[in-house]
């Protein structure tokens, strides 16, 4: 399938396109990157598996100096997923503005293709959080 983006009449060229048919890659939202279910071709864990995911290069000293901020209780890394392209191969950080609930905040982590959804539970509100990552990001090598 392809989309039709020009019709030059005057030199009977036609320009093409399969790229435009494709989503924005900075647009998918987590669920499709990381589907809840666990839906083949992507690997995925929840609060009830068992599974342990290795964390993102760089990310494990991240997590690591975050632990250290007086107010942040618990930190896990519950699903990973993998993009279809890749935006930037180096570690990029979020913390989504979904609301917290039960004082579980969650942040993004990318680096390739390679997508992790880590809950971090501490009694900051959202700027509070954004305030204790920029001082763990500050203290990481």
């Amino acid at each position: 399938m392809v989309k039709v983006v020009t019709v030059d009449w005057g030199k009977s060229r036609i320009a093409l396109s399969m790229k435009q048919l494709e989503e924005d890659p900075l647009l998918e939202t987590l669920d499709k990157v990381i589907p809840q279910n666990g839906t083949a071709g992507y690997e995925s864990s929840d609060e009830s598996d068992e599974t342990i995911i290795e964390p993102l290069l760089g990310l494990a000293a991240v997590l690591e100096e975050l632990l250290k901020e007086n107010g942040v209780d618990e930190i896990r890394i519950t699903r990973q997923g993998f993009e279809k392209r890749v935006v930037s191969q180096d570690l990029q950080l979020w913390l989504s503005n979904a609301p917290p609930v039960n004082r579980h905040f969650t942040l993004l982590a990318r680096a390739g293709r390679q997508v992790q959804e880590i809950q971090l539970t501490t009694s900051f509100d959202q700027e509070g959080v954004k305030n204790a990552l920029q001082r763990a990001l500050e203290r990481v090598p």
